[in-house]
């Protein structure tokens, strides 16, 4: 009973902690006229109002950044793409069983991936996640069961749909505080018109899935859209380039004013034209309309002066840099792979490292959690058999590895050193582990024949 009262007390005091830190918020956002994720400079309580900087995003903020910037849409698929150069694999055991030859069970997954489409489907979910905070796969499973109802163990799976973050949300939450699930979603709502990319998109699904069916590639709870950090200089860039278009446009569009320094000059343009003065203003509209439309037009003026109306347009170049590269500094990737302008070897080679090591990076944590999120799905309903131990492991080549030129080379070299060593006795290495050099897989064993004991029986 103690124990139990100790537990209610904590719990007490730890909701009151957060509604203290709710109303400091509050305060604050009272104080200075913003609130979470609201403009940081306290001293000017509008400038983000000024800026054009919106206070709070949602998903459909960067879907539609995503959509209609082009770097926003260059940096995602930068990243997705070089990250998803070549496909991941899965082996049955850990790290030291990369060498061996293909077990049945990674042959059956190898296979069930392939024709479903599976890493391209996971590509494609990839690229959702780092535009919101998450996506999400449906599996579709041949099991007899609803959408809605859990998934039957060793059903056939039969096609994997990524989901975006607007298109998938929770629906209903695990309540009950003894569930290993507590807090989580039972159910998911997933409305396929919410994002419709395609100019005639087919009909759209919407529907209440169970847990059970939804892997999510991601965080939904926690999770910040690639695009999130850097939105603020991406409104910026859009009024440089956009600022810069139409101040272009309006110096080529030959807007046009006509001077006249004596009022006396109107009656008689007038009269030349044969209306009234009422009628005046009218008939000069029709004459620039004219002149702007026509290439060998011209203007009669009496008395007047005809002037061009141009902007001003500043030298948007540095400004557009500056933005840009606050962009690939949010996005952890070189500036000039952001842009796709390469200059100089050096230069160039370090940034693809640069670049590389940033994939890598999300191949070995982010997208390492996730796989492993699908795969013990579809262990877990024996959709795929199980392994013993849960003991399988997600692979995938290294970015920066060596060109095939450099490999063979490399090749060359080991081969030598061991002919070399041959006359010792000693073996440094093996067939197979200079095959590995290469990336080719080890050769199968060959099977040795069993004993047939009945021919010994026929001789005797």
């Amino acid at each position: 009973m103690a124990e139990h009262d100790k537990e209610t007390r904590l719990t007490m005091a730890v909701n009151q902690y957060m509604s203290e830190r709710r109303l400091a918020s509050m305060r604050q956002a009272l104080a200075f006229g913003s609130g979470y994720n609201g403009g940081i400079d306290t001293k000017r309580d509008r400038a983000w109002h000024e800026f054009g900087f919106p206070n709070t995003l949602c998903f459909f903020d960067f879907l539609n950044l995503y959509q209609r910037c082009s770097l926003a849409k260059a940096g995602i698929n930068r990243i997705n793409r070089k990250t998803w150069q070549d496909n991941p694999w899965i082996i049955q055991g850990d790290t030291t069983d990369e060498k061996t030859t293909e077990k049945p069970w990674e042959r059956d997954v190898r296979k069930l991936f392939k024709r479903l489409n599976v890493w391209q489907k996971f590509q494609d979910a990839d690229r959702r996640r780092m535009v919101g905070a998450y996506s999400g796969l449906i599996l579709r499973v041949a099991d007899n069961a609803r959408w809605d109802e859990e998934l039957q163990p060793g059903g056939d799976l039969i096609e994997v749909i990524p989901a975006w973050e607007g298109q998938l949300t929770p629906g209903t939450w695990d309540e009950n505080p003894n569930s290993p699930r507590y807090g989580q979603p039972t159910t998911w709502n997933y409305n396929e018109g919410n994002v419709q990319t395609a100019d005639n998109p087919p009909p759209a699904r919407s529907v209440t899935i169970h847990h059970s069916r939804v892997v999510i590639v991601g965080d939904y709870r926690e999770g910040v859209s690639e695009l999130e950090a850097a939105y603020n200089d991406f409104v910026s860039l859009v009024k440089i380039t956009g600022g810069s278009g139409e101040g272009f446009l309006k110096n080529a569009s030959r807007q046009l004013s006509v001077e006249y320094s004596d009022s006396q000059s109107l009656p008689e343009l007038a009269r030349s034209y044969g209306v009234g003065m009422d009628e005046l203003n009218e008939r000069l509209n029709e004459m620039m309309a004219d002149l702007n439309s026509g290439i060998d037009a011209a203007a009669f003026t009496t008395g007047g002066k005809i002037n061009p109306l141009v902007a001003n347009v500043p030298q948007p170049k540095e400004h557009f840099e500056m933005q840009v590269q606050c962009i690939a500094a949010s996005l952890e990737i070189p500036h000039k792979e952001l842009i796709g302008n390469q200059q100089g070897d050096r230069a160039s080679t370090e940034d693809a490292v640069n670049m590389n090591n940033r994939c890598q990076a999300r191949r070995a944590g982010d997208l390492q959690t996730d796989i492993r999120r699908l795969i013990d799905r579809l262990m877990e309903y024996r959709i795929i058999p199980p392994v013993p131990g849960n003991e399988y492991e997600v692979m995938w080549s290294e970015l920066n590895d060596a060109s095939l030129a450099d490999k063979l080379a490399m090749l060359k070299t080991a081969t030598e050193a061991v002919k070399n060593m041959a006359g010792t006795g000693e073996i440094i290495a093996t067939g197979d582990e200079l095959r590995a050099i290469i990336g080719w897989e080890a050769l199968a064993e060959p099977e040795v024949p069993a004993d047939d004991d009945s021919e010994g029986d026929d001789d005797e």
